[in-house]
């Protein structure tokens, strides 16, 4: 009979436990308590499997690993919502250079002003030169500007809705590839969280996190600049979002063991550039000054 199980968290992390520990309590990474259950309902729970090398008793946040259809379906989604906003941004800035303000009564305004400043011997030369040509087919006529810049305005406009629909597509299939769980994982705890400084945060549960700020933040813009014309939600987004993300990225560097002072060298120009070094490292094995692996992996 087995001696470890993994015992399913709403987060979608599994966590090792043993029999001995039968009516206990165990915190997942996710920071949730677990409630293990007595032996016989334990028994139940899909044993750990040896080869793995889980370590005896510890936290593991277990995820069956990515098929390839789920990591095609990540990749592509997220190059669709990365290209798709490229190009809502372009289209925007685009069309707000197209000059709409004319339309057929301005311009027949302005040439009755032009008509009234001419002199009566110009005024003659016009009619008797309107008279000798006739009535042109209108269809040899040059189109006016501001019919193409109206027609322009339009194409641009109907593109940025495609474009936006693109987008909302690859961030569906983003998020489908990663599941809900690896969601509440690596987003919403990390939001619950708010104001946490101390302990440890994996690699995954940074990027993750760092990830889905991405998306939403360029999903709130376009938004905002196709709506409304001004980032006003995403910079709001953004204020709200500061302290759980300064708080992430001082776990981050804990989990290198490293002091979350250094997250100011961020402020120095180039020299800021080693805290991404640092925020790709794997976590430091086994238990440091900050707290335990958040990983579940214990030092050789």
């Amino acid at each position: 009979m087995a001696s470890q199980y993994l015992l399913p968290c709403d987060c979608g992390a599994r966590v090792v436990v043993e029999t001995t520990q039968a009516g206990e309590q165990v915190s997942c990474e996710c920071g949730a308590l677990l409630e293990i259950p007595a032996f016989t309902r334990l028994s139940q729970l899909e044993p750990v499997d040896t080869g793995r090398g889980a370590g005896q008793g510890a936290a593991v946040g277990e995820r069956s690993p990515w098929t390839r259809t789920q990591a095609s379906l990540f990749t592509i989604g997220l190059l669709t919502a990365v290209l798709a906003g490229i190009g809502i941004g372009f289209g925007v800035y685009t069309r707000a250079r197209i000059d709409t303000m004319d339309t057929i009564e301005t311009v027949a305004d302005d040439y009755l002003k032009f008509l009234d400043q001419q002199p009566p011997t110009e005024l003659l030369e016009i009619w008797t030169a309107i008279r000798k040509k006739g009535l042109q087919d209108v269809r040899s006529l040059p189109i006016p500007e501001y019919v193409v810049n109206l027609r322009n305005y339009d194409k641009l406009t109907r593109l940025i809705d495609l474009a936006c629909a693109a987008a909302a597509i690859g961030i569906c299939m983003t998020v489908a590839s990663l599941g809900f769980g690896e969601f509440v994982n690596s987003y919403i705890n990390v939001l619950k969280k708010y104001a946490e400084f101390t302990g440890r945060a994996s690699r995954s549960e940074y990027w993750m996190f760092i990830l889905y700020n991405v998306i939403f933040s360029v999903v709130l813009t376009v938004i905002d600049l196709v709506v409304f014309g001004t980032p006003a939600f995403a910079l709001l987004y953004g204020f709200a979002v500061l302290i759980p993300g300064i708080g992430v990225s001082l776990r981050r560097l804990h989990d290198t063991n490293r002091t979350g002072v250094l997250l100011l060298l961020g402020l120095v120009p180039c020299i800021g550039l080693i805290l991404l070094v640092w925020f790709f490292q794997d976590s430091q094995p086994g238990e440091n000054q900050y707290g335990a692996n958040p990983n579940g992996v214990t030092a050789a």
